[in-house]
């Protein structure tokens, strides 16, 4: 099956010859986007953006009364992706105790 590309007179595998043209320079300046305004413009607000800010902006008392409900929702989610790592992980950790970190003192 020929194409009537370059390619149709080279064995697969092989080096083809150099170029016999000298191919076109690229533009000297390209546009960078729409001529007529922002280019953010037709992009609608990300429906996240909404929270930029409220972590930053929360007081440890709002924190605390969420965490109840993250830790269910980790819970929960932990539960579904694979039950028994989930167990392992609630059995196991509180005897293991934390990891330790070798640049912390260690504990007596």
């Amino acid at each position: 099956m020929s194409t009537g590309g370059d390619a149709d007179g080279i064995r697969q595998g092989a080096v083809p010859a150099p170029r016999s043209a000298e191919l076109p320079l690229p533009p000297a300046a390209v546009p960078a986007g729409p001529h007529d305004g922002d280019i953010a413009d037709g992009l609608a607000e990300a429906y996240w953006s909404v929270y930029d800010g409220a972590a930053s902006k929360a007081t440890v008392g709002q924190i605390l009364a969420r965490l109840p409900r993250i830790v269910r929702q980790i819970g929960q989610l932990a539960w579904n992706a694979d039950r028994a790592a989930t167990i392992a992980v609630a059995v196991l950790q509180p005897r293991l105790g934390p990891p330790e970190h070798p640049r912390l003192p260690r504990h007596a």
